[in-house]
């Protein structure tokens, strides 16, 4: 995953058996999603209106929060209270919401038809 730049290969540790936060699945299917289209996370433009309440803009995850709401894969892992948008980042995920966020994530990338590879594989389930 290193390799591919899914997860950040400077630091000293992994954690594997930590719990997957909110934050965290995002990032590394945003970054598995421009890997496979060979791309970098686009420059984004940050809205006052609609942005996330819990979520500063100057965080290392945001842009990747905010890519993945521009793709409409965040559907599901929002929530609203007054007309506020919230999303929880640190927020531990139970296997359900990931799976479903993978169903709908996946649905977007290019070449969804197309063999998958067992190191493809293994992200997914990571």
């Amino acid at each position: 995953m290193v390799k591919y730049g899914i997860v950040d290969g400077q630091r000293p540790k992994f954690y594997p058996d930590n719990f997957l936060r909110k934050y965290e699945m995002i990032m590394m299917v945003v970054k598995y999603s421009l890997y496979q289209q060979d791309q970098q996370i686009p420059q984004i433009v940050f809205s006052s209106r609609g942005w996330f309440a819990d979520v500063a803009q100057n965080l290392s995850y945001a842009p990747y929060i905010a890519y993945a709401d521009q793709q409409g894969w965040l559907e599901g892992l929002i929530q609203t209270k007054d007309q506020t948008k919230y999303f929880y980042p640190n927020k531990f995920l139970v296997k359900q919401t990931v799976c479903d966020f993978l169903q709908v994530a996946c649905d977007d990338l290019e070449n969804i038809e197309s063999d998958i590879t067992r190191a493809e594989f293994a992200h997914l389930l990571v």
